[in-house]
């Protein structure tokens, strides 16, 4: 007895939700590729500066 065509490992081609799956399958990809070290110590820790923003040198 065949499979119903749902169960069938090739039914998604084909269809936008096959479409969507695919744009999605990537993401695991992306997110292990983010050099997460860096995005912690940028924007997330966000230690503050040790001096303050140089404002206009004084004229002699």
């Amino acid at each position: 007895m065949p499979l119903p065509r749902i169960l069938r490992p090739d039914a998604l081609w084909g269809t936008p939700a096959g479409e969507m799956t695919m744009a999605f399958a990537a993401l695991p990809v992306a997110i292990a590729a983010i050099p997460w070290g860096y995005v912690w110590r940028m924007y997330v820790r966000r230690a503050p500066r040790t001096s303050p923003t140089p404002g206009p040198v004084p004229l002699p």
